[in-house]
């Protein structure tokens, strides 16, 4: 749902500035239209946020690159390519800061113009190389059916979700809309923002619907082979106390079947030898 501080700058037609802040990120990736809470602890960034919200409320979320030393570098290097985002809302908690960010535009960051007392980037916005046509529709028919089996497979992914993808009607935000919704591995949800074709973005979701299904799929075979080895063992042993308790009311639970008792008397009649006998 886009909010309407989002709403506005689609109906106006207002563009992106030129220039934006960034706020690097670790491990989160933002899709345009989508709203992603963001923890940030950093005063540097804090303070930038304060500054965005005095002002049009956009700034640049892009991820921190994990090699050059990550998010401990100062300032972070980050992806060339982000997203633009409206800040929402502050939430203050005691880890931190929660920063709602609802993204609006891919961006490409083309230049750090300034890296104190936080990065400032000149930008350029990114579209989608749209495609359309039969191939596209079934494109889109098959993610929405890989997607409902995969949340119909997972107890934390609300049924809802599937309805939302079905209203969406357009292969670059359904493909969006999904990736952002499933636990992706953090450098493929990256790749997703850089594929601007959105047939090769769709084609890239599906291959990794699939593979996500197929681990569905496999752990839920491991769980249910688990499951009945499990009731197996709980019935055995459910049998053998009952079987004890019956010993117990005929009064043999600790003596010997009476063919085992006859058996030993006849052998202790006889002179085995002392071999045997120990046996």
């Amino acid at each position: 749902m886009e909010h309407q501080e989002v709403k506005d700058m689609e109906e106006k037609g207002q563009k992106l500035p030129e220039v934006l802040p960034i706020l690097p990120v670790r491990d989160s990736v933002i899709f345009p239209r989508m709203v992603i809470p963001l923890m940030v602890r950093d005063e540097e960034y804090l303070k930038m946020v304060d500054q965005v919200l005095q002002t049009d409320k956009l700034l640049i979320v892009a991820m921190i690159k994990e090699a050059d030393g990550g998010a401990d570098r100062r300032p972070p290097q980050v992806h060339h390519v982000g997203t633009a985002g409206v800040v929402l809302k502050l939430t203050k908690t005691e880890e931190g800061t929660v920063v709602v960010v609802q993204g609006v535009s891919r961006v490409k960051i083309q230049e750090i113009i300034s890296s104190e007392p936080f990065q400032i980037a000149r930008i350029t916005p990114l579209h989608d190389i749209e495609r359309s046509g039969k191939e596209i529709e079934a494109m889109m028919t098959s993610t929405w059916g890989l997607f409902k089996q995969i949340v119909d497979l997972s107890p934390h992914l609300p049924s809802e979700l599937v309805q939302l993808s079905r209203n969406v009607d357009q292969p670059g935000p359904l493909a969006d809309m999904i990736v952002s919704t499933l636990n992706m591995e953090r450098n493929k949800k990256q790749e997703i923002l850089e594929t601007l074709d959105v047939k090769e973005r769709l084609r890239k979701v599906i291959l990794f619907l699939n593979e996500e299904l197929e681990l569905q799929k496999m752990g839920k075979r491991i769980q249910e082979q688990v499951r009945k080895g499990i009731d197996k063992s709980q019935r055995e042993y459910y049998l053998r106390e009952q079987l004890k308790a019956i010993q117990k009311e005929l009064g043999i639970d600790k003596e010997e079947p009476p063919e085992i008792q006859a058996i030993k008397e006849k052998l202790e009649k006889k002179a085995l030898p002392e071999a045997v006998a120990q046996v």
